[in-house]
């Protein structure tokens, strides 16, 4: 499942007396990853959120972090 770009604006809030707290619950299996990021990464793959999906099932955290890096890059990141 993919969260829309500024969801965590949404989920957190711009300001603490404005806070309002959206709760989501998903089931979590062995295996699953989480990735916390900014727009200037996640919004390189609105358009193609399964390209995401593919880099992130690469099992060395560190090669999908760099191969995420370089296709936000060649999409002019």
């Amino acid at each position: 499942m993919a969260l829309k770009p500024g969801a965590l604006t949404s989920f957190v809030g711009t300001k603490a007396d404005q806070l309002q707290v959206n709760v989501l619950d998903v089931t979590i299996r062995p295996g699953d990853r989480f990735l916390l990021c900014s727009d200037g990464l996640s919004g390189y793959f609105e358009d193609n959120p399964e390209d995401l999906g593919k880099l992130l099932a690469i099992s060395d955290e560190q090669v999908a972090t760099r191969e995420m890096i370089r296709a936000a890059n060649e999409a002019g990141g």
